[in-house]
């Protein structure tokens, strides 16, 4: 250690010591910017995980409708009658292998 006068021994500890302290308030100041900071995103994400959320829901009520009715509106199921009927009797020839039957194409 030191070999100080004994007067200037108590200037100098109270000087380390305060630095010290300076030091540990400027440290607990970052953290606690960092900390804040650190809340701030997680609120901002919290609301895009929300709105994400949201959006999620309105797209699994929708889901099932929407396929659905254009399972429904596609040209191909909509055909009426005999040729209808052939179509479905073709496919099911197809996977037997079977060649389906020309409709004048």
């Amino acid at each position: 250690m030191l070999d100080l006068p004994s007067d200037l021994y108590r200037p100098v500890a109270t000087l380390l010591y305060t630095l010290l302290c300076v030091a540990m308030g400027i440290i607990a100041y970052f953290l606690r910017d960092i900390r804040q900071s650190v809340k701030e995103k997680q609120q901002e994400q919290d609301q895009k995980i929300d709105g994400i959320q949201k959006d999620l829901n309105v797209i699994r009520e929708t889901l099932p409708q929407r396929y659905v009715f254009a399972g429904r509106l596609h040209p191909g199921d909509c055909r009426a009658g005999q040729q209808g009927g052939q179509h479905r009797q073709g496919s099911e020839r197809n996977q037997q292998g079977i060649k389906p039957p020309d409709w004048g194409r």
